[in-house]
Order: structure tokens, then sequence, then C-alpha cells
């Protein structure tokens, strides 16, 4: 089975989407930024997130004993125009 991490990645990328950066719990993506989806770039953030959700209720803590229970996700989403450019030109460090 698949980690959240890689379920999330995965997802990201069906949709389109930038992947800023991954950071302890933390995941980070961004739409319209890799190529113009300026007509469909809040329906992708959207499924996105829909698709991390049901992503949660298949990712255990420990898939050997599933008595641990679920990865809980917690989703937020923004929509509008980017006021700085994302971490510097697409994340340079």
């Amino acid at each position: 089975m698949k980690s959240l991490d890689q379920l999330l990645r995965d997802l990201a990328v069906q949709n389109g989407l930038f992947l800023l950066d991954t950071q302890g719990s933390t995941f980070m993506a961004v739409s319209n930024l890799i190529s113009d989806q300026t007509s469909d770039y809040a329906g992708r953030i959207s499924e996105f997130a829909a698709s991390a959700i049901r992503a949660e209720k298949i990712s255990m803590f420990d898939p050997t004993d599933p008595a641990k229970g679920f990865i809980p996700v917690r989703i937020g989403v923004h929509a509008g125009r980017l006021l700085a450019d994302v971490v510097g030109n697409r994340d340079p460090r």
C-alpha cells in the first residue's frame, strides 16, 4: 500500500498541480503555476482536496494494527490572486 505522502504526490500530478512543499505533516500544492489553468484552477485544487479526503480513509497509521486508526487530514484551500511569486520563482532554495 502506498503511503499517504505518495498518494498526495500522485494526486497532485494527476491534477496538474505544482508540489510546493512537504514538511512534517504539511503538504502544499499550487494550481495555475505549471501551466495556464485560469479556466479550471479552482476545480483542480478542489478535486485534489476531495481526493485527499478519500485517501485519508485508506491511509492507516500502522497497516499491521488497524486499531491505531487512520491518518487525519486537514485541508485548506485558497483561490484568488497571488500576492508574491510562490517561494521565489517556483521554490529555489
